[in-house]
């Protein structure tokens, strides 16, 4: 990818321009972010679209998972 050359986009989402470099493609900032903090990391070079699908997938579960969880006790100072 040169300086004049197109852009790439999203292997992901195939919508919007890729920011980063996947092992396999481009992503995107929004698809970066749907990751959350299981792909975190410097370098997304080393990852794969599949590892940011699998990413996308533990992400949603853990979000279900807070939605639903109601602590029984508050542990003060």
């Amino acid at each position: 990818m040169g300086l004049f050359s197109k852009k790439e986009v999203c292997c992901i989402c195939q919508q919007n321009e890729g920011i980063k470099q996947l092992s396999d493609g481009m992503i995107c900032k929004e698809c970066m972010n749907k990751c959350g903090p299981f792909l975190g990391g410097l370098s997304w070079k080393n990852h794969s679209k599949d590892k940011v699908l699998k990413a996308f997938t533990v992400n949603v579960v853990n979000n279900e998972r807070l939605a639903t969880f109601k602590p029984e006790k508050n542990i003060q100072k």
